[in-house]
């Protein structure tokens, strides 16, 4: 049983910039506002085991990203639905990341932000991580890809701290609304923001690799576009009375239009959300949905 507890949700978070990276937001989703409810203890659902996300620092001219391709395949093909992988082009180094004439170009600011604000990358491809946590031993979230399994065994053991459902809704060919409900099945221990992009898997184009150039490599999970900063929307406002606790939900609809340049045939849209703070990015839980 839900009790309302609708709330007007204002446009400006304010964050110290001590605390988080400072969010750029593109504008490119139509939405409403938050609404939010608290749910009877009797009815707060289990929690969801926690999706294990890979974000896969990548370049068509990088000649080992085709092996940290590999890594992540095989840790998707291991535990099925429980991965998400995200391949980042990011716009540097051009000599690892020019696309080959002919070919369509997959680097986007996005990634660009994503390798440089969060991951540090320093150029140098490839390059990733798991889920934005710092593991044991590990002193920044860019580590080496043959550690990304390491990691994946340790997530899937775990349970989210909140459910997410979500809701697709075909509104013309290249635009579709995404209803995106959250049910906190225990109180985070900062603010949680939401993170929504867009993938495209199947994409034909030309990779370097230890042996040569593959000609009829086929790329897949490549990040297209974002709908949120890239680090996130904060899903409570600073100015609103309630704050993220257990049995509290939040429910938004958002109105994404797909870039002409994308097949959405072989969308994906990904939802996830985060940490951001100054030494806390960690991805929480994260759901992906078919557009077709």
């Amino acid at each position: 049983m839900l009790k309302n507890i609708f709330l007007v949700v204002s446009l400006i978070f304010v964050l110290g910039c001590e605390e988080s990276l400072p969010p750029i937001d593109f504008n490119t989703a139509n939405t409403g506002d938050w609404t939010y409810a608290m749910v009877n203890e009797a009815d707060v659902p289990a929690a969801q085991e926690k999706t294990i996300v890979i974000e896969d620092l990548t370049g068509v001219r990088c000649s080992n990203c085709p092996k940290a391709a590999e890594t992540a395949k095989n840790i998707k093909d291991l535990y099925k639905d429980r991965v998400a992988v995200i391949g980042v082009y990011p716009q540097e180094p051009k000599n690892l990341t020019t696309p080959y004439t002919g070919f369509p170009d997959l680097r986007t600011e996005y990634a660009q932000l994503i390798a440089s604000n969060l991951y540090d990358f320093s150029n140098q491809l490839p390059g990733g991580g798991v889920n934005r946590r710092l593991f044991s031993g590990q002193a920044n979230l860019n580590v080496p890809f043959n550690s990304w399994l390491n990691s994946a065994d340790i997530i899937k053991e775990e349970t989210s701290l909140m459910n997410i459902d979500l809701k697709r809704t075909e509104i013309s060919e290249r635009e579709f609304k995404i209803e995106t409900n959250l049910v906190f099945t225990a109180k985070p221990i900062a603010n949680p923001f939401i993170t929504i992009l867009l993938l495209e898997d199947n994409i034909a184009h030309p990779q370097t690799s230890t042996t040569g150039t593959v000609s009829d490599y086929v790329h897949q999970h490549v990040l297209r576009t974002m709908y949120t900063p890239y680090n996130g929307s904060p899903i409570f406002n600073a100015t609103t009375s309630i704050s993220p606790d257990r049995g509290i939900s939040a429910k938004k609809e958002w109105t994404l239009s797909i870039p002409e340049n994308v097949n959405v045939a072989e969308a994906t849209v990904v939802v996830f959300v985060n940490y951001n703070e100054a030494t806390n990015k960690e991805i929480l839980q994260c759901k992906e949905i078919k557009l077709k």
